[in-house]
């Protein structure tokens, strides 16, 4: 949809540029693909409806040096 903050993106890039220059330390929960991970889904106010039950929904943590 067009317009502002209406994409995960438009919140998400600046923490994820902020922890990549900081050097912040990832926390990635989902499944196991290979190498690397996935399921990582946050789809907690998808519209109309979702779904969020256990083992659904994974997660994107980072501990920055400052504490936050």
């Amino acid at each position: 949809m067009p317009g502002p903050n209406n994409y995960i993106l438009d919140k998400l890039d600046p923490i994820l540029n902020d922890a990549i220059d900081q050097k912040s330390t990832a926390y990635i929960f989902g499944r196991p693909y290979g190498s690397g991970i996935h399921d990582i889904h946050m789809n907690q106010g998808r519209l109309p409806s979702y779904s969020n039950g256990i083992y659904e929904d994974g997660a994107l943590l980072f501990k920055f040096d400052d504490g936050y």
